[in-house]
């Protein structure tokens, strides 16, 4: 019995030729859309005017000023055309930047600031909080940028100093807090650092301090706050011990003028313990440094060491005593004792406190 293979339509309908054919229609039809909808949302860098920062002021009517630096780089531009300044004002910090973008043809872009700047009389009167809660609402903005006080008349006043190579201050600003930092000569404040200080407990505010020399900004120093107004500032020195007390300190030199000598900070650490003393509550700060010494103007032996370590030790506990006592008067924990406190009740301003140093000292190399 034969049996015969009969032709069967559907398999002529699906040949390999035209199952590609519909293929390829269905996905050039799938593809239109979303090429279409890509290109509307995409903006030329043209199109857009980039902030490298900015500065923020008020006046004593309650009007805010912005003032921002525009990123103009170009293959063929001169450091004099990397940027250019464009400034606006409102009744409120929204308003002066919702001002901003009448400022320049192109659309505002806040993604690529790196500083922010808020002038001195900003900082003491109406305090750093609604600025950084704005920030932090305010979805275009960077929420990484650090926070400066301006110690000149006006924060708008940074946007005319000179700049470095890049032509870019607010650039410059970034790298010089960068630096500085792994000196001691700063303590750092990011936008959203200083937001959760606000709102924690057993902690103050700090914010690097900037001024200028020889028309080009420079540290100056730590602006103090208490709660989230201004109440003073430290100087460069003073600087140094505040991030020895935060634990923060990196790098830095101590001096015995006395002894002519410069020791270098290899190593530093910093514990708190809460103590009751008399049925009321004291906190012990113990502080441990390694250090080499770096310079010295003498012939220095080994015999040596242990005098020196001494007078490293007393220079450290006396610092950080006189600074502990200038923060307590202005109610400023800036060190955070409160958080080592635990259930203790207690006074910050009349917190007793006693400062214990330990100092390992290795001689190393010495340059006279």
């Amino acid at each position: 019995m034969k049996s015969y293979a009969m032709p069967f339509p559907e398999a002529e309908k699906s040949s390999p030729g035209r199952l590609f054919r519909r293929l390829t229609a269905v996905l050039i039809l799938i593809s239109i859309p979303a090429v279409f909808s890509g290109c509307a949302e995409v903006k030329e860098i043209n199109d857009m005017a980039i902030l490298s920062g900015m500065s923020v002021d008020v006046d004593a009517s309650g009007r805010w000023e912005i003032t921002a630096e525009v990123v103009n780089k170009t293959a063929d531009a001169s450091p004099e055309e990397t940027r250019r300044v464009i400034r606006s004002n409102g009744s409120t910090l929204g308003d002066a930047l919702e001002n901003l973008n009448f400022q320049d043809s192109r659309q505002i872009y806040f993604s690529h600031a790196k500083t922010l700047v808020l002038s001195r009389y900003l900082a003491e009167t109406q305090g750093v909080g609604p600025v950084a809660d704005y920030v932090m609402r305010n979805y275009k903005t960077r929420l990484s940028m650090d926070l400066l006080v301006s110690d000149l008349p006006d924060a708008s006043a940074v946007a005319d100093l000179s700049s470095s190579s890049s032509g870019l201050i607010y650039y410059d600003l970034e790298e010089l807090v960068k630096t500085d930092r792994q000196y001691g000569a700063c303590s750092p404040t990011k936008v959203y650092q200083a937001v959760n200080l606000l709102k924690e407990s057993g902690a103050d505010l700090t914010i690097p301090l900037i001024s200028q020399r020889d028309d080009r900004a420079c540290l100056a120093g730590t602006a103090v706050f208490s709660g989230d107004r201004m109440t003073g500032s430290l100087d460069q020195d003073e600087t140094l011990y505040l991030q020895l007390l935060q634990d923060h300190l990196e790098n830095a030199h101590l001096v015995l003028p006395e002894e002519n000598m410069t020791f270098q900070v290899m190593d530093a650490d910093a514990s708190f313990r809460p103590v009751v003393s008399g049925g009321k509550p004291a906190l012990n700060v113990d502080l441990k440094l390694s250090c080499t010494l770096s310079q010295a103007g003498r012939t220095v032996t080994r015999e040596d060491t242990e005098t020196l370590s001494e007078k490293l030790s007393q220079l450290v506990r006396s610092r950080c005593s006189a600074l502990i006592t200038k923060a307590q008067l202005w109610d400023a924990d800036i060190f955070g004792f409160g958080k080592s406190m635990g259930g203790l009740t207690y006074d910050f301003s009349a917190l007793p406190v006693t400062v214990n140093c330990e100092i390992n000292l290795k001689l190393g190399e010495v340059h006279r």
